[in-house]
């Protein structure tokens, strides 16, 4: 590590903790825009929501999940780099964070089957031989075997 920061030029450097953040600190709103995250996590949630529901209630085919399971990702994999993830204590009441993820781990549970279906039907039309290779992972990282087209509306 000394190694790369000396190549970098790096001669010095200071670090922190802090042990107390005081009551009603309003640091965290003025370091990140809280409100503009608040939306984008409130974005996902609308959206997360009514593809759950959908999806849950049979409404989504195969060629749609697809589609939509590579959208809920997309628009997840945003938020580490948004997200400064600090702790609830110096959040706005009412964090929407946990929400939005449960939404999206629904979504993504809901929809591999689904999706993986798809791209088992597209592999079929090229090459049948290894149609049987899709997969997908759930949110709990369980590797799982793509449903049998033939056997599947869609």
């Amino acid at each position: 590590m000394i190694g790369y920061l000396r190549d970098l030029d790096i001669t010095t450097g200071t670090a922190f903790r802090a042990t107390s953040v005081p009551a009603e600190c309003e640091i965290p709103a003025r370091a990140w825009d809280l409100d503009g995250l608040r939306q984008q996590y409130e974005c996902v949630i609308a959206f997360a929501g009514q593809l759950r529901d959908a999806a849950a209630a049979g409404r989504v085919p195969p060629t749609d999940a697809l589609i939509a399971r590579t959208r809920v990702m997309d628009e997840w994999r945003a938020f580490p780099g948004l997200d400064p993830d600090l702790p609830a204590e110096l959040l706005p009441s009412a964090w929407p964070r946990a929400q939005a993820r449960e939404l999206f781990i629904g979504c993504y549970d809901l929809l591999g089957p689904l999706a993986a279906l798809r791209i088992r039907q597209i592999i079929t039309t090229y090459s049948p031989e290894l149609a049987d290779r899709a997969a997908y992972h759930s949110s709990e990282l369980k590797l799982s075997t793509a449903p049998d087209p033939s056997t599947a509306n869609g």
